[in-house]
């Protein structure tokens, strides 16, 4: 039996880019993108995890195509991002 991380009660909502103005939710494309290289990965290995495209994965990460929720616990888990930092990665606050 599969356990699924829970990564909070965001079902309802998308994932933003912090620069993008819209949603609730922002993700913080910098450290996702510093989390990638980190670990030696490129975005076409993060669309093949998606199983999408390599352009819609650089959308997604570059915050110009929203994320679902499911997409981030994906990428969470192939990025190897522990429960208690998802807020770190997708939870940013923008100060005006």
């Amino acid at each position: 039996m599969t356990s699924k991380k829970t990564y909070g009660n965001i079902e309802s909502y998308k994932l933003r880019n912090a620069n993008s103005g819209g949603g609730d939710m922002m993700i913080n494309c910098n450290k996702i993108k510093a989390r990638i290289v980190e670990l030696g990965y490129t975005q076409e290995d993060v669309a093949k995890a998606w199983n999408v495209t390599p352009s819609t994965a650089n959308l997604k990460i570059n915050g110009r195509r929203s994320m679902s929720v499911e997409e981030a616990e994906t990428l969470c888990d192939f990025l190897k991002i522990d429960t208690s930092q998802f807020s770190a990665y997708f939870f940013t606050t923008k100060i005006a």
